[in-house]
Parts: C-alpha cells; structure tokens; sequence
C-alpha cells in the first residue's frame, strides 16, 4: 500500500467515527503516519514484522564476572533474540534495570547460567549475565526491532490499524477526544485480534 493510500484509508477512518470537519489535504495525517506505524510495529506480533535487524557483529564490552554489554541498534525497539556462545537457550525477552531479577545479577552463585540466561536493556545497551568462566565472548544471536524511516514494504495485514491509531492521533490534535479514543479502541481490538 503506497503513502498516499495509507493516507486516504486514515481519512475513511476518521469519517467512520463521525466528524465532519474538513481536513487539510495531508495536515496532519502525514505528520503522524510514520509515528503510528512504528507504534503499530512495536504493538503488533513480531511474526508481521519485516523491520528485523541483525547486530550479531556489534562491539563487546566484556565484564569481569561472565558478563558483558552490547550497545543496541539505532532506532531500538524491542529485543527479538541474543545468545551468547555457550549459553543452552537464547533470551527473547529483556529485563528493565529497575526489575528485582536485576538484583541476584550482582552475585554469580544466583544467576541462572547458561541455562537461563538473562539480558537487561538499560537505555541503548544491552547487559547479558552468566557467561561461564573461561568463555570466549561471542554473539551466536541478536536480532532486533527497529523503527522504520519509510513505509516502503510496510506490512499489509497493519495497514488497517495503523490506520486507526493515525485517525486516533490526527483527531486527538482536533481536540476531539471522544473520536480519538473511539479510533483508538479499534486500533486495540485489531492489535489484540492479531495477537490472538
């Protein structure tokens, strides 16, 4: 689906929740689109994604204690997949610095090894624990979501919601709240049918 379409869908969205305003030809539509279908992207099932980058060959900061860290992609937004060598599993979901895991990372006989390694995201770095002693540091996985710069190749099946979260911001500048929450629930009854 080209911009222009996508753009056209969004005006059909918001005439099906009921304003009748007239709309600057593609203010502000345009001025969201890039933004929803990046939240679209992050919200929906990692299986509809298609802006999945490798950074296996990112730079290693080694720890003393079988840790070390990795600086993320740019335009960062989830973790899809990390392993080091020698971990039995791969971590497909990172812990916030904040989360009580955090704290038996501080001492080695608490971790969960290489058979449950952990990986915590602090701003743009990636921490992984429980790398055994005498390991050489080596990425044998990391796949990540990033954020797109253009809808080329955006996918279909999240044109349609996408569509409504764009409506949804579009009609919350209108200061037409009650529309914009209205479009924003079909934006999430679409995502949770996705999930599903």
């Amino acid at each position: 689906m080209t911009r222009s379409e996508l753009i056209l869908k969004v005006r059909q969205r918001i005439d099906e929740v009921g304003t009748n305003e007239t709309i600057a030809l593609n203010f502000p539509i345009d001025a969201f689109l890039l933004e929803a279908a990046n939240q679209t992207l992050a919200d929906a099932p990692l299986s509809l994604a298609n802006n999945i980058i490798d950074f296996k060959t990112a730079i290693i900061t080694i720890g003393p204690d079988g840790s070390g860290s990795v600086k993320l992609p740019l335009n960062f937004i989830r973790l899809v997949e990390f392993k080091m060598q020698g971990w039995q599993r791969s971590v497909f979901e990172a812990h916030k610095p904040t989360e009580k895991i955090m704290l038996r990372q501080r001492f080695k006989s608490l971790r969960g090894g290489s058979v449950r390694p952990i990986a915590i995201i602090n701003a743009d770095t990636l921490t992984y624990y429980s790398l055994p002693t005498a390991t050489a540091h080596v990425i044998e996985i990391a796949k990540a979501q990033v954020s797109i710069s253009s809808l080329t190749d955006f996918p279909d099946l999240l044109t349609d919601a996408t569509a409504w979260l764009t409506a949804s911001k579009v009609l919350q500048v209108m200061n037409e709240q009650a529309l914009a929450n209205s479009s924003l629930q079909q934006y999430i009854q679409i995502i949770s049918t996705l999930k599903s």
